[in-house]
């Protein structure tokens, strides 16, 4: 049984944001300031943190379960439910994050964005993890005490006709798919597991000025779709991942 533990939207605009050192602190208080509304509750955002230049600010929940984190090439929002559990509901984040991208959008301006993506991480459990990827995904044969399993690759694809996409100018959508032992998670190591995660990147050309909740909603569908592929590629090869 699959598990999506971690729900991420990113944006990355096409120029470095230097003005996040001024601006820090107007950031932080128009986030703070939708508490208590209708999508965003009082425990949603609960702690603030900085790094020693203000150019990286992490906002979170209590338990870590919502995160934001802003520098001057990012902006990130993170749902994880690794320690409680929880089913995350896509759509309802979908919504916290456009009300959170309004108010930091009239604080930060930002211009010029290059690139929004949707991830996910999920969560299947196996008594070896890495012999059961092995076997599943490749044609070795696993050896009796593998370990630290981990397969990565991209897809690109434009969205115009071309041979194949410019990464560093066309426009096109990029997906990114990766399997591996949950040994090498970066945040959360859980032995008898294995992360099955899914990246869909959007790179514009020209660049986008503006963002509403319909681009956002596009995107999410694109995801879903991709996500399902996924799902259904890995069965195919013998991986279950029933919902």
């Amino acid at each position: 049984m699959v598990h999506m533990h971690k729900f991420i939207i990113g944006i990355r605009p096409s120029t470095k944001m230097f003005r996040i050192q001024s601006i820090g602190g107007q950031v932080v208080d128009a986030v703070l300031d939708l508490r208590g509304s209708s999508v965003i509750p009082d425990d949603f955002y609960t702690k603030v943190s900085n790094n020693t230049d203000g150019m990286r600010y992490q906002i979170h929940s209590e338990d870590f379960s919502n995160v934001l984190m802003i520098d001057r090439e990012n902006i990130v929002f993170i749902k994880d439910t690794f320690s409680s559990g929880e089913e995350i509901d896509v759509s309802k984040s979908l919504r916290e994050f456009t009300e959170i991208w309004k108010a930091l959008d009239l604080v930060t301006r930002v211009r010029g964005i290059r690139r929004i993506g949707i991830a996910a991480e999920h969560l299947l459990e196996y008594e070896n993890p890495s012999a059961e990827l092995i076997r599943n995904l490749t044609k070795i044969e696993p050896p009796p005490h593998t370990g630290k399993f981990y397969l990565k690759y991209e897809d690109r694809r434009p969205t115009r006709e071309s041979i194949s996409p410019d990464i560093e100018k066309d426009d096109y959508i990029n997906v990114i798919i990766s399997a591996y032992d949950s040994i090498l998670d970066v945040d959360h190591k859980e032995p008898g597991t294995a992360n099955v995660n899914i990246d869909v990147q959007r790179y514009f050309q020209p660049l986008l000025n503006k963002l509403s909740y319909n681009d956002f909603e596009k995107i999410l569908k694109h995801f879903s779709r991709e996500r399902e592929g996924m799902f259904q590629k890995l069965a195919a090869l013998g991986i279950t991942t029933d919902e």
